[in-house]
């Protein structure tokens, strides 16, 4: 199978959803250069940090933290976006790695209780 694989890999290769180019066989949906350049946030090394602010007074909660700065045609917009509108489980899958390694990194984070998604807008659903 292993064989199979590999060549069907020179015919059509796993590609990098942001740049495009061939992915190596450890990587998964984005190769690590585009990984390395996508601009990561501060919210597993500051308690007080952007997306915890914005729930103060709203819900009660712990911690709150995202894995990626969103940037308007930025890496992490196309992530996003390959995820919300192109039915993108395996990057859904790699995003949730993501995230299990920067909270496993974390020492905010040693009795999470939930994990909230955020939920695509019910008018961009019906696109």
């Amino acid at each position: 199978m292993k064989f199979f694989n590999d060549f069907l890999a020179l015919f059509y290769p796993q590609l990098c959803l942001i740049c495009q180019e061939s992915l190596l066989k450890h990587e998964e949906c984005v190769c690590a250069t585009c990984l390395h350049q996508t601009p990561k946030t501060d919210c597993f090394t500051l308690k007080e940090n952007e997306v915890s602010k914005r729930f103060w007074g709203r819900v009660q909660l712990e911690n709150a933290a995202a894995l990626f700065i969103f940037n308007k045609e930025g890496n992490a917009q196309k992530i996003i976006h390959t995820l919300k509108y192109e039915e993108g489980k395996n990057i859904g899958i790699f995003l949730g790695k993501q995230l299990a390694y920067a909270i496993n990194e974390s020492d905010f984070f040693n009795d999470i209780d939930l994990i909230i998604p955020v939920p695509l807008h019910s008018n961009k659903n019906k696109n």
